[in-house]
């Protein structure tokens, strides 16, 4: 049921929600499902997929014109990515 749940997460990301809060929590479920179920077929697509979506909505935001907004989601967005990379064992 998990590995359905994440397909479904995949196939229809919230890429037109703003201000992304959906998708920083889409990215970070991702992620998590990718790390704690590694023995199934698409962990690493998940767990990658995840840390690109991250890494994507941190630069993204970080140029938005709407600073304010925009500090608490890059905020958001960096601390799920130190998590994330750090249960990976991975720096950056």
């Amino acid at each position: 049921a998990l590995a359905l749940q994440a397909k479904q997460i995949l196939r229809y990301l919230s890429l037109y929600t703003s201000p992304n809060t959906h998708l920083i929590g889409e990215a970070c479920a991702l992620f998590i499902l990718g790390a704690v179920l590694p023995e199934l077929d698409d962990a690493k697509t998940w767990r990658l997929a995840g840390l690109r979506i991250l890494d994507t909505e941190i630069e993204a935001t970080h140029s938005s014109p709407s600073a304010c907004m925009s500090s608490a989601i890059v905020r958001s967005a960096l601390f799920a990515r130190t998590e994330c990379r750090l249960v990976a064992g991975t720096s950056g």
